[in-house]
């Protein structure tokens, strides 16, 4: 049945562990509600309690009734409604001196496990909780084991947990508007086909286009899609001086965030929600030349169409800009600082091994190096090589694969080789010659019988025409 069993102890209901007082204001998702009086329809009991499963479009509270219809409209319908004023102490854990919250989604870096398995590693405790390092490209968390080694739990089952924020130094009101990259929703009118994620939920937003509709990590993928109108922005509150004042300008150098790109003087790839950095401030009506992370022109602003962004918000930017100027098939350096490994990947890419990008993913770039096909990199760790470059390795590469072709290595000649040679250094004429000496390293000349004087030449002026293995002119044929 979806109607609640509850103690009530006066203006408190207790479900489930969980405490919740009647409140004067509309109902939101989350909320638990009491019909009052008698009612006329079957799929509800007088007196009963229900969870808040969203609010519809209209402002009115949707149910699960008593049938498991889970969207039932109260439209029309008078009940008391309840807040939560504490969860179940079952699913919070104390550790590393804050407070942790048990939540039923898949695991991001920064979360922590509580390992539930019995067959489990001697290096893992049951009871303890272990911080999530960062989650490899399986979508498998790694983390650091009690003998401090680093440890992948891909195939281990465990509990998800998040950590509470400090109430009393970060609180947040809901602000119905369009989120930026960087900021934090709740979702509080989830479609009723979107079963990813559910009313209460709060996310990071990944990306965000013109219209709000954002991008967020969700169901194991970060580019999980929310419209608008299922969302509200959670906007930090802090406390606030004794006399209002001013914000502070912004000072060149600063990065700011868009929140009004709809005038004539943005750059038409400017967006709200667009990270810039204030390049320019002329002190006129409208004083603040901007460029993007990446670099490129964002057009000029007044002092209310930017705020001041926050340290998060330019990193996330930037990173994103970063990750933005490779594309599949460039071709990438490894340049990580001496003396330092790269970051992710297993498989033996060195310093200055070169490679082609093959996909990104989460943030990461996928790079096929000679010493493995698959490497998850760092963008901040690769150089993108030029056009020029990039076409020269594949020049050498193919020369590597012709002469691969006959078993040798680029310009290993043998004595009996039919080659192509200038006759002068300084001369276009070329003659045919066979190969009668090839010099031992370090030396790279060879001799043609062509010369009188036998004259040795360079491997750069001579061009293999037939490989001993393939003259004809020496095989014996067998008369039988």
């Amino acid at each position: 049945m979806a109607k609640l069993n509850v103690v009530i102890p006066a203006v408190e209901v207790t479900v489930d562990g969980v405490t919740y007082r009647k409140v004067d204001r509309k109902a939101q998702a989350g909320d638990i509600i009491r019909f009052d009086g008698e009612t006329d329809v079957e799929e509800i009991t007088s007196g009963g309690f229900y969870a808040v499963n969203r609010i519809d479009s209209f402002g009115d509270a949707r149910i699960t009734d008593d049938f498991g219809d889970d969207d039932y409209d109260t439209a029309g319908e008078d009940f008391d409604v309840y807040a939560p004023t504490s969860e179940p102490s079952s699913n919070t854990i104390t550790f590393q001196g804050a407070t942790w919250r048990k939540v039923d989604r898949d695991v991001r870096e920064g979360d922590a496990i509580k390992f539930t398995d019995e067959d489990r590693s001697h290096y893992l405790t049951e009871s303890e909780l272990y911080v999530v390092n960062e989650v490899d490209y399986n979508d498998d968390p790694q983390i650091t084991d009690d003998d401090e080694d680093e440890y992948d739990a891909g195939g281990d089952d465990y509990e998800v947990y998040e950590k509470v924020a400090d109430s009393a130094a970060v609180e947040y009101r809901e602000v119905k508007r369009k989120a930026a990259v960087g900021e934090r929703i709740r979702i509080t009118n989830r479609v009723p086909s979107e079963d990813r994620y559910k009313n209460g939920d709060e996310f990071v937003v990944n990306s965000a286009d013109s219209d709000g509709d954002v991008r967020v990590s969700a169901a194991g993928s970060d580019r999980t899609f929310v419209m608008r109108i299922e969302y509200v922005v959670l906007e930090p509150v802090t406390a606030k001086p004794a006399e209002s004042t001013q914000p502070e300008r912004l000072k060149v150098g600063e990065y700011a965030r868009v929140v009004d790109a709809t005038h004539m003087y943005a750059d038409s790839g400017v967006a709200e929600g667009s990270i810039v950095k204030i390049t320019q401030d002329d002190e006129s009506y409208r004083p603040f030349k901007t460029e993007l992370t990446n670099g490129n022109n964002a057009g000029w602003f007044t002092a209310t169409e930017l705020v001041r962004a926050t340290d998060e918000e330019v990193a996330a930017a930037k990173r994103a800009a970063l990750i933005a100027q490779f594309s599949v098939g460039d071709h990438v350096r490894m340049t990580v600082e001496d003396g330092k490994r790269p970051s992710f990947g297993y498989g033996g890419v060195s310093n200055g091994d070169i490679g082609k990008v093959t996909r990104k993913y989460k943030g990461h770039i996928i790079v096929d190096f000679p010493a493995n096909n698959a490497w998850l990199a760092d963008a901040s760790e690769l150089t993108k090589l030029t056009a020029e470059e990039a076409a020269e390795i594949e020049r050498k590469q193919a020369e590597e694969k012709r002469w691969a072709a006959i078993g040798r290595k680029v310009n290993e000649f043998k004595v009996g080789d039919i080659v192509e040679a200038k006759r002068r250094l300084r001369n276009s004429e070329v003659i045919l010659g066979e190969v009668c000496d090839v010099q031992d390293e370090p030396s790279t000349y060879l001799a043609i019988t062509s010369y009188v004087d036998g004259n040795y030449r360079s491997v750069d002026v001579i061009k293999l025409i037939v490989p001993v293995e393939q003259r004809f002119d020496t095989k014996e044929v067998d008369a039988a």
